[in-house]
């Protein structure tokens, strides 16, 4: 244009001597008013071949309503091959009320791409639920006053220390996935239909209790399922506690009405031909080394730091002022679970790795190896399964992260939950 001043108001000048708007918001409601009035029927044969590439890159940042932040390059091809037939294909969704006497072909393509990548393929954990924890390097077991080279604890005999928690040093060459809480009562009974709790009262927010190891691969299977993931076991030879054997149709222990009342014993493999749990494409139980890596989040101590408390361990018994500010235990409990929001996280955003249900691990029970191991798995076979934490019912001795626990893996009690993980891709 010669002058802005020959458009109204708002508007602005092309080369081409027609008004386009300047405000262009695009909410992507993609309404393509485009009215386009367009009765050109000029028929101009006016071979003005005119191949204004015009690649107008319009690079419309668009507030796109879909919370997507959507920067929909709008790439306006605008291709103006103007064979003055005056198609006017204009697929143009900027809302230009373009009444264009000129007879160019106008093809406009303005992919609008707004490729609004979207996909939500959700194959991501629920960030909210879980908490990622990152590859590395750390001590486990609890030292006995004659620590090996390199320790960054106190070299002072742990009080309340057991012999099968020898120290030694583990590396994790993988990022994996945990649950910030033990599984809720309300989050289990959404899963499998059921709540085997014997703290039924306490609601919701609670964690689920009086679960077999069976129960929660089961529980794990199912999670998986429910968000499209591979269940990481397969489980045949079912028995349930109460109602008999079904096969590999596991779920059939878990009625509403809690006559099955879960499953007493199986057998258990990995899906798919995989041979290690770590390769698991869905969710699992941790293994002994994930959690406690977890839990101490980086600390040498008996009990995971959290403000206020150093981490030392100060009374074995029920009165130690540190784990009161992370834990439910015998100190503080009243004899029952409590919800889980109600204690201190550690530095990793985990609740209750040491109180309020102890919970079941991955491995078979085994003495820990004498020197550095990478991605332990524990031993092959045994009669018993791993569970660490402590319970409410537990005294501070007995809820250090360094204790370990074993049961047969049929065991169910009402101070025994747990809380999956998930290898990271």
């Amino acid at each position: 244009c010669e002058k802005t001043s020959q458009c109204p108001n708002g508007y602005i000048c092309n080369y081409e001597y027609r008004c386009v708007s300047c405000g262009d918001t695009d909410t992507d409601t993609d309404t393509d008013t485009d009215t386009d009035t367009d009765t050109d029927t000029d028929t101009d044969t006016d071979t003005d071949t005119d191949t204004d590439t015009d690649t107008d890159t319009d690079t419309d940042t668009d507030t796109d309503t879909d919370t997507d932040t959507d920067t929909d390059t709008d790439t306006d091809t605008d291709t103006d091959t103007d064979t003055d037939t005056d198609t006017d294909t204009d697929t143009d969704t900027d809302t230009d009320t373009d009444t264009d006497t000129d007879t160019d072909t106008d093809t406009d393509t303005d992919t609008d791409t707004d490729t609004d990548t979207d996909t939500d393929t959700d194959t991501d954990t629920d960030t909210s639920d879980f908490v990622l924890i990152p590859a590395g390097t750390f001590w486990m077991g609890s030292p006995d006053g004659n620590c090996p080279n390199g320790y960054p604890g106190h070299c002072i005999s742990e009080p309340g220390r057991h012999k099968n928690e020898e120290l030694h040093e583990v590396t994790l060459t993988y990022s994996f996935w945990i649950m910030r809480h033990e599984v809720t009562q309300a989050e289990f009974e959404a899963v499998m239909g059921c709540n085997p709790s014997h703290f039924i009262s306490c609601g919701g927010d609670c964690p689920v209790e009086t679960v077999s190891w069976y129960d929660c691969l089961a529980y794990a299977n199912e999670l998986s399922v429910h968000e499209g993931l591979e269940p990481c076991y397969v489980l045949s030879g079912v028995s349930c506690k109460e109602g008999g054997e079904v096969g590999s149709a596991y779920i059939d222990c878990f009625d509403d009405d809690g006559t099955s009342g879960g499953i007493a014993s199986a057998q258990v493999s990995l899906n798919g031909g995989t041979s290690m749990v770590y390769d698991c494409k869905g969710y699992r139980l941790p293994t002994e080394a994930e959690w406690e890596y977890a839990a101490r989040a980086g600390s040498a101590t008996a009990f995971y730091p959290s403000p206020g408390n150093d981490g030392t361990i100060i009374d074995t018994e029920c009165s130690d002022p540190n784990l009161k500010q992370i834990a439910v235990y015998c100190g503080n409990s009243n004899n029952a679970t409590e919800p889980w929001v109600g204690k201190e996280a550690n530095a990793w955003g985990l609740y209750d790795m040491l109180g309020n249900v102890h919970e079941w691990i991955n491995n078979w029970y085994g003495e820990y190896p004498d020197g550095p191991v990478t991605d332990p798995l524990g031993p092959k076979t045994g009669s018993s399964r791993v569970i660490r934490g402590g319970s409410w019912s537990n005294s501070a001795s007995n809820c250090r992260v360094a204790i370990r626990f074993r049961s047969e893996p049929s065991y169910h009690n009402h101070d025994l939950g747990f809380r999956p993980a998930r290898s990271a891709e």
